[in-house]
């Protein structure tokens, strides 16, 4: 504390090329679904089925009970016995014959008679009806023109300028050119745009322009009926080049009937589907001629060498349209009376695009199998005609298949077959031609599907065969035709990994002239089903064991297997989809395969896996646990745990340890068919995460402590909040025991109250204090016997914290020393006089000044330290030789209380001066008050040791620290400048206080292989050095953050800003400095 006095004397895409009939969508609930894995089975077998009939009928408006309307609404016959589906080449080389599909449309159905009683129109079954369309937003396209349909069905449809539900005649359409009869001739009636082209994933549907009421698609639709067992004869005459000309000669009804080609082209006049119709009909109740119809037929070839003509030419009407591998080659749409025209294949579509990239015939692929596709209809309900004939090489066939078989085998995890178990097959997508259907195996396990049209299914096990559990995986089945023979059908079963479960081929064949097919099958593996199994079936032990005592480290094996206590399991019976799931007790976190410490906020945030398993959350319970799904634990004779897995946990760093403490949770254990066989849960010991340190503190002479609880909380650290139970620490989970040294010996035990007693009773007289201190935390005692010892390798959870950093004294690393130092005050009272008094003759000529000092105790008022009563008076003298030049002169006074002091000049006995100003460096004064009630002890921040008034001989390190820096950057400065190379400044801070050092290395971190204890140490840590000012960062040591003072200078003496992260230096003591920088200048100056 400093005093100034001044005086003055008296006076500061595969192709898929076939046409398929797929049945319309129907509902189907899925109660259950089972499902396999795959047992590797090869069979190889070759199969003759039989087509199966199928048939429906839609009665909706109402049934007919006239006898005229005999059938209503949608009818499917696809299938006949003797002459059921597709078809082959025809014995004669004369004739080529093959099955096509026919439409058979109504429009204007009715009943009774327009001139008699009972007369109804229906125009809800008819083809034409708003339900059958899409409502796409596009112009709806009817069969039969607008005045032919009743009311509610007609429509006007413009498709490129034309409505085409509308008759075009000779000179209203597109100009095309024919020359079925050998001579060219030109029409002007077609009406194009109305198809863009068959699908290229499925060439059965076909890609309209317009919305239509699903004419060509083999949905059941009302107003239409399907055939697929009409026969189509052509005439063949060899060209003598590998080629044919094929001329339509005509068409035969399964009952025989024949319709030549060429004028009055109605073969469906004796079909079951003509009903009362009187779109073009009188309605006279008397059926007649069935004007409205549609067909398809698809052709394959390849061309095998051939290079001559590929012709198609047609004549006749109401629409066709010609495809190549999909793509619309001609197209003679609309109603319209005789149309025609011809296409060369290789001048349009994708074979003659192929010719144009290789520029020559023979250089086009000749393996490829190509697909002519012919659609065709009778729309206008007037006069039909029908002429077509092609030129393509004599492999042509019309033996497209219309759809595949799926077979494979349903067995049990022993490989033997399982019947009745029911699998559900749909089409992938939701298009119209999606498809239900249901199957049950068979004695031997064979699943049969049949029928299914070429696309992708999904397949789903609906019921599991009796004391089986299905696994409710989707398989994926997909039927494509066989890129080198259109015959055949390839049926393909995958699981959801794509691997092959079996492959069916179906290949359309004749026996007796009656068509069939032959199934090749090819079992890859089968779909599995296991036996339902009990939770007892299995056994189940779980082991702890220590890994790292001092980590807190532990290691779980988790082990199950099969027992065969009723005799059921045979040596490598296996039971699937077994969950195995281990909840880590809440003490604990789980180490992941990374090595990341996974805690709850991790494993809920983002996903984790230790050995197969993955880490994950449990948010009601607050759990993590370990979780391994769809595991097959296998029966061993010799074995008895088939399945083992092992992990790693560590004990949660808040959490502070004990003795004999679980490491799961409840609901551990494996799981099947919602049953659980739990884990045991044993128990380990682990190591108590505390710490006992010494600790000094330092109080001010004549002070008084009125506790040490803020010194205990730094000497004795439980570092967590979980007590050994895993709830929440209390204060009576551990206590202290206090000891006074005892002349080189512990003393008896005191209490805290003894303690603080003691310590004022020596800070009364100005005498240090040394006690020391014990740390318990309260554990469970066990044995070495325990179960929890056995698994923790020996080691037992202490009571007692000890003191592994800083020993206490001689005493052991059971306790640590707590050291109370005593500083005292000191006021240092300066004299300042403007000149000497020097008549020697004078008596009294060397002047000495007394000054009265007034020493006042301290009083607690509301946490408040003010002024008390008077305790001491003393005094000091300054002085001056009358023969001397000195102005100033300073009177120290130590070894001061704690407590409030005025300092009073005695005047009266230097009558030759006059006081002029007195004045202090107290901040509690103002300025009238000066030199009065400085309050000597005060703690600076309220808590840190660190007092105004402390005497030089405690605190003069400051001093020191301050100028050891200053001349530290004068030696950098010098350095840089003179040497090559580049020089930093560095201050930093150790376990055991700050360093300065001065290294050619410029770090950017902290480096604690270059900041070491070789640098020049500047004080302990009493003192405190920040970056700047008083409110600065602290520097600190590597492992609270690493925060250090980085100093350089350039070439030219000036700081070098880029490498220097401070502008000042603050000494943090008494009295608190700082050293500044001046980046310009390089210069640096100290203020106190």
């Amino acid at each position: 504390m400093g005093i100034n006095w001044k005086h003055r004397k008296v006076t500061v895409s595969i192709v898929m090329c076939v046409l398929l009939c797929v049945t319309a969508i129907t509902a189907m609930v899925y109660t259950a679904f089972g499902a396999g894995s795959s047992n590797i089975k090869n069979v190889n077998a070759i199969q003759v089925y039989s087509n199966d009939k199928a048939g429906s009928a839609d009665t909706s408006e109402g049934t007919d009970t006239t006898g005229n309307m005999d059938k209503a609404g949608s009818t499917d016959t696809t299938g006949n016995a003797d002459t059921p589906g597709v078809s082959k080449l025809a014995a004669s080389d004369n004739v080529l014959e093959g099955y096509c599909t026919f439409y058979d449309y109504v429009v204007a159905p009715y009943k009774g008679n327009v001139y008699g009683w009972g007369y109804k129109e229906y125009p809800k079954r008819s083809i034409n009806t708003s339900s059958n369309y899409a409502d796409n937003g596009k112009p709806k396209l009817t069969v039969g023109t607008i005045d032919q349909n009743f009311r509610a069905n007609q429509h006007n449809c413009y498709v490129n300028s034309l409505n085409v539900n509308t008759c075009i005649y000779y000179n209203g359409g597109i100009k095309t050119t024919g020359s079925f009869s050998g001579i060219k001739k030109d029409y002007m009636n077609a009406s194009q745009g109305i198809i863009e082209g068959l699908d290229k994933e499925n060439y059965k549907n076909v890609l309209f322009n317009v919305d239509e009421p699903g004419l060509f698609s083999d949905a059941k639709k009302t107003g239409k009926t399907i055939y697929n067992n009409y026969k189509l004869t052509f005439d063949k005459q060899d060209n003598g080049n590998d080629s044919s000309t094929y001329t339509l000669k005509s068409v035969t009804s399964p009952s025989g009937d024949v319709t030549l080609a060429g004028d009055n082209f109605f073969p469906l006049n004796n079909a079951d589907s003509n009903v009362l119709d009187c779109g073009y009909n009188a309605a006279d109740g008397q059926k007649g001629t069935n004007y409205y119809f549609g067909m398809r037929y698809d052709i394959s070839f390849s061309l095998n060498g051939y290079t001559g003509d590929l012709l198609y030419k047609f004549t006749g009407d109401d629409d066709l349209w010609v495809f190549v591998d999909g793509e619309l080659v001609l197209d003679l749409g609309g109603i319209h009376p005789e149309c025609g025209g011809d296409v060369d294949l290789w001048q349009t579509g994708p074979i003659a695009r192929e010719l144009q990239t290789v520029a020559s015939r023979d250089k086009v692929n000749m393996s490829t199998n190509h697909t002519i596709t012919v659609l065709y209809m009778e729309r206008g309900g007037n006069a039909s005609n029908c002429n077509m004939k092609f030129i393509v090489p004599n492999s042509a066939r019309i033996d497209i298949a219309d759809s595949g078989n799926l077979n494979f085998k349903k067995i049990d995890d022993r490989g033997n077959g399982l019947a009745n178990a029911v699998f559900g097959i749909t089409s992938k997508d939701n298009k119209e031609n999606a498809l239900t259907k249901t199957s049950v195996s068979d004695k031997n396990g064979i699943v049969s599907f049949d029928n299914l049209p070429v696309g992708k299914y999904i397949l789903k096990e609906i019921t599991a065969p009796d004391g089986y559990t299905g696994s409710g995986e989707e398989y994926n089945v997909e039927v494509v035709l066989d890129e080198n023979d259109s015959s055949t059908a390839i049926a393909t079963l995958t699981d959801n990994s794509g691997n092959v479960i079996a492959v069916t081929r179906t290949k359309v064949q004749y026996i007796d002239g009656k068509k069939s097919y032959a199934v090749e099958n090819v079992f890859n593996s089968s779909i599995v089903n296991t036996r339902n199994v009990s939770i007892e079936d299995f056994i189940v032990d779980k082991q702890v064991r220590v890994e790292d005592w001092d980590n807190r480290t532990y290691k779980i094996n988790l082990m199950t297997g099969i027992s065969n206590n009723n005799g059921s399991y045979a040596e490598g019976d296996v039971i699937n989809n077994v969950i195995i799931r281990d909840y880590i007790d809440s003490r604990f976190d789980i180490i992941a395969d990374n090595n990341e410490i996974v805690t709850a906020d991790k494993a809920a945030d983002q996903p984790y896996s230790v050995n197969g398993g993955n880490i994950k959350y449990d948010k009601e319970r607050n759990l993590l646990y370990v979780e391994w799904d769809n595991q097959s634990v296998q029966y061993s004779d010799s074995k008895l745990y088939t399945w083992e897995k092992s992990i790693f946990v560590k004990a949660k760093d808040n959490y502070i340890g004990g003795n004999n403490v679980t490491t799961n949770a409840s609901a551990s254990g494996v799981i099947i068919n919602g049953g659980i066989k739990e884990f045991d849960t044993p128990t380990v010991n682990v190591k108590v995460n505390g710490t006992l340190k010494c600790r000094e503190n330092v109080i001010f002479y004549g002070e008084n402590i009125t506790s040490a609880d803020y010194e205990m909380s730094e000497m004795f650290k439980l570092n967590g909040n979980i007590r050994e139970d895993g709830n929440a620490l209390t204060e009576q989970d551990y206590y202290t025991e206090w000891y006074e040294d005892n002349n080189g010996t512990l003393g008896s035990v005191i209490t805290k109250a003894d303690v603080i007693n003691r310590i004022n009773s020596n800070a009364s007289t100005g005498s240090d204090s040394v006690y020391y201190v014990k740390g318990f935390y309260n554990v469970t005692p066990v044995s070495n016997s325990d179960e929890c010892t056995i698994n923790t390798d020996g080691h037992i959870a202490s009571s007692i914290i000890y003191n592994n950093d800083e020993p206490g004294d001689h005493y052991g690393s059971d306790c640590a020393c707590y050291r109370i130092k005593v500083v005292k005050g000191q006021l240092d009272i300066t004299k300042y006089i403007d000149e000497q008094y020097i008549d020697n003759k004078v008596i009294r000529a060397n002047q000495t000044f007394i000054f009265r000092i007034e020493q006042y105790g301290v009083v607690n008022e509301d946490n408040t330290e003010n002024k008390g009563a008077l305790e001491a008076v003393f005094y000091a003298t300054a002085s001056f030789d009358a023969n001397g030049d000195v102005l100033s002169a300073t009177s120290t006074v130590t070894g001061l209380k704690k407590g409030f002091y005025s300092v009073i000049e005695e005047e009266s006995w230097t009558p030759e001066y006059t006081l002029i100003k007195k004045s202090d460096n107290y901040s509690g004064n103002d300025s009238y008050k000066e030199c009065e009630d400085i309050f000597i002890g005060k703690r600076i921040d309220g808590t840190k040791p660190e007092f105004f008034g402390l005497d030089k001989l405690h605190y003069a390190n400051t001093q020191k620290v301050v100028k050891t820096l200053d001349s530290s950057l004068s030696a950098l400065q010098v350095k840089t400048m003179s040497k090559t190379g580049d020089y930093y400044m560095y201050v930093y801070k150790l376990d055991n206080g700050y360093y300065m050092r001065i290294l050619p290395d410029n770090l950017s971190s902290f480096d604690d292989t270059k900041l070491t204890d070789d640098g020049t140490r500047l004080c302990n840590n009493t003192i405190k050095i920040r970056m700047d000012s008083s409110t600065g960062n602290e520097v600190t040591e590597k492992g609270a953050g690493g925060n250090y003072i980085k100093i350089a200078y350039t070439k030219t003496a000036c700081f070098d800003t880029a490498n220097t992260n401070v502008s000042a230096i603050y000494i943090d003591g008494v009295p608190a400095y700082t050293v500044k920088l001046v980046s310009d200048t390089g210069k640096h100056f100290i203020e106190k």
